[in-house]
């Protein structure tokens, strides 16, 4: 195929949750024409259809006629989908860290993986330029045409192998989703004693901002890293009842210990 990107060429996406709805927004920005968006529920996807001027199709139906098709679905489901009856001719492209660009059996298959946080709760107006897109192309045709393709929605574009995406993935469930869910447990501490969480907010922002210009290594700190023994005690005492939370501090202390021996 062509590494233009043709103006004519007829646009597919599949799926209407937030990496769908945030692709097709960032499409429209970029003067870019969406064809047909699939869904299982068509009645549930005519606001977005509305929103992007395209017509609604079930997925259900397992047909897809479009010249390039997006899976914006879940890992699980991109592989049934990718099974269906598609044009041999179709490029496909899935926006999945985790599933390898081998899912797909067209000779035109690409990747273009957002690597940022999006949520139904407040990314309304989230667009794919507020962060990196990673890609694949599995033939040097497709390869050029992603990345053109991506340079029209976001300033920074890599080009990522499936496996080096992968671990990219681990490492953003490490420092975004596990992290987020600290956030969520000292929110729950604060709760406790009628204080606000924003209180926190200094030291969130400082550690987070530390992590750019500091190895996260080198700007650990805490009682964990001192091996402050009397301090971990008084902790592990205050979360005498909350069996979970104290098996998390527990699992994150004894991690501390083992990278700082």
């Amino acid at each position: 195929m062509s590494s233009e990107i043709q103006k004519d060429a007829a646009i597919g996406i599949i799926g209407t949750g937030n990496i769908a709805r945030i692709l097709g927004d960032s499409l429209c920005e970029a003067g870019i024409k969406i064809n047909t968006l699939y869904s299982r529920n068509p009645a549930k996807a005519r606001g977005l259809a509305k929103r992007w001027d395209c017509r609604v199709q079930s997925s259900g139906k397992g047909i897809f006629g479009d010249d390039i098709l997006f899976f914006c679905v879940p890992d699980d489901i991109i592989p049934v989908l990718a099974s269906a009856e598609i044009p041999h001719e179709t490029l496909c492209i899935h926006t999945s860290g985790t599933t390898p660009i081998s899912v797909f059996k067209q000779k035109n298959a690409a990747v273009m993986w957002p690597l940022q946080t999006f949520s139904s709760a407040d990314d309304q107006n989230a667009l794919l330029k507020d962060g990196p897109l990673l890609v694949e192309g599995s033939n040097r045709h497709t390869l050029s045409f992603i990345k053109k393709l991506a340079r029209q929605l976001s300033d920074m574009v890599v080009v990522s192998h499936s496996e080096e995406r992968a671990a990219l993935h681990l490492a953003a469930v490490f420092s975004c989703n596990f992290t987020n869910h600290m956030y969520a447990i000292a929110e729950g501490i604060c709760r406790s004693q009628k204080t606000d969480f924003s209180v926190l907010s200094p030291l969130i922002l400082k550690t987070a901002l530390r992590t750019l210009y500091i190895s996260p290594g080198d700007a650990q700190t805490g009682p964990a890293y001192r091996r402050d023994k009397k301090t971990i005690h008084r902790h592990l005492d205050a979360l005498s009842g909350q069996a979970e939370i104290k098996n998390v501090y527990k699992s994150v202390t004894n991690s501390i210990f083992a990278l700082y021996k």
